[in-house]
């Protein structure tokens, strides 16, 4: 399935995964760093099969501060692997969701 969706002249991608990561309540244990490679990696080759490149990276880090590296690791490792510059990544750094780990 298919999830790039035009907005304005930007192409845009995205993918989660609650309940997956480090927290103990998380429902799948993966560190922070490869959940967020193979989030970063889905939406990567979205932009790819869309015709377009990531000129920004959004991540909702609901796991707080402490995770926010592993997750940008994570995040850079894809551009890395593609010989590409990452591009700036932005967003919320909120353990808002206590029991469960998203990026």
């Amino acid at each position: 399935m298919r999830n790039a969706m035009k907005v304005g002249t930007f192409i845009a991608t995205m993918d989660n995964a609650a309940a997956i990561g480090q927290k103990p309540q998380d429902v799948v244990s993966a560190p922070d760093q490869l959940t967020a490679y193979m989030t970063a990696r889905v939406t990567f080759l979205e932009q790819l099969a869309a015709q377009a490149l990531p000129v920004q990276v959004l991540l909702a880090n609901f796991s707080g501060d402490a995770a926010w590296s592993r997750y940008e690791k994570g995040i850079q490792q894809v551009f890395a692997e593609a010989d590409l510059t990452c591009p700036a990544i932005a967003g919320v750094r909120n353990p808002i969701c206590p029991h469960y780990s998203q990026a």
